[in-house]
Parts: C-alpha cells; structure tokens; sequence
C-alpha cells in the first residue's frame, strides 16, 4: 500500500520508525515547519515535505500526483478537507490517542489523566468532515500507570497506535464501526491559563493536574508577582490555608491546598528548572509565605 504519513506531534516519529521497519515505507512525509516532529523526522532520511498548510491548492495537486492509496495522520493542526482527503484512493485515516468516541478533540490525554482515568487507548478511524468523528476501524486500550504524564503517556499510546498502522497498511482496510455520537466527549483545547495551579483544589487533583501538564502546557504559579513552574509534585498529609508554604526542606516544598498538601519537588523560573531548596533559597521563601494563582499579589 502506498502510504504518505502526515506527521505532526513529538512522538509521530515512531509511526515512520515502524513503517520503514515493516517494508511500508512511505512515498512521502508531511511535516511543518517547526513542528514538534520536525528534528526526528528529518533524521529518517525519508522524502520529507514541510508544508504547515495542507489545504492549500497547490499542495493538494502536488499530492495527487504522488498517487497514494492512503493518507496516515499522525498528529495535524488543521482539520484535513474534502480535497486533501481525496487525494487518496483509500482517503485519510487520523490516529487518535483516546478511546473514541470518548475525548474527541486536542490534548486527549492531558484531559484522561486530569479527570483520573485508568484506561486510555488510541483508534484509528476515517477523517471526516467532522473533527474525531468518522468510522472506527482498529482501536486498543492501554493502562493508565500511576505515575503518567501526558509526555509518557503520549509515547506509550503511540507506540501502540505504530503498530496498529502496520496492521493497517499490510492488507485490506478492515470492517468499519460507526461512532455513537451520543457517547462522545469533548474538551476545550489548552491554552496558557489552563496550566494555571489553583491551590483551593484538592492536593490529588493537583498532584495529577501537574503530571497532565507535563508535555502538554506548563502548570504554574505566582510568588510576590513572579512566575514559578511547576513541574514535579505529589500529595502529602498537611493543613493550611490553601497557598501557604508549611515547610521547605530536601524533600521539597510542603504547600497547602483544599484538603492536604502539595510536595513540590522541583520548579521552573527564569526558564531553568530548580530544585524547591534551591529556589526557595534564592527567593527567600520561607513558611508563612503564599503562592497565589494571581500575578498581582
């Protein structure tokens, strides 16, 4: 089958990475400028386009001449329209990292680990019109480890997902299943503010809000107007005012929050990671002192 892979995502390397392995090499490699994919892609020596506008004429024609059987996304920014899609005798086929019809959308996994859930999977399903909405065609499931992030997670689903477009691509399309719409779940795209800690939360959603954050946006907080990334924590038995700084020593820094507490482990500022010792030190924060939500205070 003659496969042109549209790859866009961090890990959308290890789909090429199992093509070329299986003999399915593809005719051609779609990436953006600057994409997230970008640098490994380029490092598979595969015939490689970067093109950010997949919709544009010209590049619609450009792919058709290539004559493919099947369009393989691996991660795109744009919805794909009626005639990039026909550009392939066996159109498009998008790899999703959720159990459809279960967290259509951006960001799936960020969501999965936010709202606690055991199970993620990937499905592999025909691009439609409607975003995550088309035939289901192959789909698995995959646990949830306790400590996931979105950057673990999303290189684990993805191996799975590899696999499962060699399956594809090495005979016929299988039987497709439609999607019970009536099943489906949505959620809203990330933006900055999203990464926003919010310390009256409970300290298990945050600790789990922390690792959803890690690959996906940056979880963060204020001190006296700065602002400190968060990047490693875990929940901890405590009381306080939901801010406030308990205690700073080598296991990191105890902050209270709704119910317990939050063990920050390590910070970002000042685009370096530190230790919760070291920048507590180099900004004097002692206990008594408040983390805030708010830039202002």
């Amino acid at each position: 089958m003659k496969v042109v892979l549209f790859a866009w995502c961090r890990t959308a390397s290890l789909y090429l990475d199992a093509l070329v392995e299986s003999g399915h090499a593809p005719l051609l490699v779609v990436t953006g400028p600057g994409a997230p994919a970008e640098a490994a892609l380029s490092r598979q020596g595969a015939p490689l386009e970067r093109h950010a506008r997949a919709n544009e004429p010209g590049f619609v024609a450009r792919l058709s001449r290539t004559q493919p059987d099947l369009l393989l996304v691996a991660g795109w920014p744009e919805k794909l329209g009626a005639g990039v899609r026909g550009a392939a005798k066996l159109g498009a086929v998008n790899c999703h990292p959720s159990l459809l019809p279960r967290y259509r959308g951006r960001n799936p996994l960020f969501w999965s680990i936010l709202n606690g859930e055991r199970e993620v999977g990937i499905t592999l399903h025909r691009v439609t019109g409607e975003l995550d909405a088309g035939p289901i065609l192959l789909q698995r499931a995959l646990s949830v480890p306790g400590d996931a992030t979105s950057e673990s997670l999303a290189e684990a689903v993805d191996r799975v997902g590899a696999e499962l477009s060699v399956e594809l691509v090495s005979g016929s399309l299988p039987g497709e299943r439609e999607q019970d719409a009536q099943q489906a779940t949505h959620f809203p795209p990330l933006r900055p503010e999203h990464g926003l800690v919010d310390w009256a939360d409970g300290a298990e959603r945050l600790s789990r809000f922390v690792r959803a954050c890690q690959g996906a946006t940056l979880a963060h907080c204020f001190y006296a107007g700065m602002k400190l990334g968060v990047l490693a924590a875990h929940s901890e038995a405590a009381e306080g005012a939901p801010g406030t700084v308990l205690d700073v020593g080598r296991e990191g820094m105890l902050v209270a929050t709704a119910d317990r507490a939050l063990r920050v482990e390590r910070f970002l500022f000042v685009d370096r990671a530190h230790s919760a010792t070291e920048l507590a030190e180099r900004l004097d924060i002692a206990p008594g002192a408040r983390l805030t939500h708010n830039p202002a205070f």
